[in-house]
Order: structure tokens, then sequence, then C-alpha cells
């Protein structure tokens, strides 16, 4: 999940180890719950800049998920 001001978004999984969300920018809070590991969440993420043409450039973030215990 991607949480802002005034947004909730829902994440794209672009591959098995990548996902997308987001096409304002400002300041987000993402959440990443998946069966069989610990949630992870990482707040103050800025998305700050634009392409010429006004689109969103991406910013790269790694999650590190462990295991949830058995």
């Amino acid at each position: 999940m991607l949480s802002g001001a005034g947004v909730d978004d829902t994440l794209e999984h672009l591959d098995s180890l990548r996902i997308r969300g987001g096409d304002q920018t400002g300041t987000y809070s993402v959440t990443i719950d998946k069966p069989g590991y610990r949630t992870w969440a990482k707040s103050n993420v800025h998305v700050t800049e634009q392409g010429p043409c006004g689109n969103v450039i991406p910013v790269d973030l790694s999650a590190l998920l462990q295991p949830s215990a058995p």
C-alpha cells in the first residue's frame, strides 16, 4: 500500500522483485504486507522529481522482507 496526503494506492507487481505505484509527487508511507513475512514499512518517502513531460520519476526502495515466525 502507498499512502500520502489524499492518496491511498495499491502497489502493482512488475515482476517477482519489483513493484510500483503512485503517479503524484509528494511524501508517502509504503507498506508491504505479504503472507509468510513480517510487515515492512517505510515512511517519509519523498517523490519529488518530474520528467520533461510532467511524468513522475519513480523512487527506488529496497525492502528486505523477513520471514515471520512459524
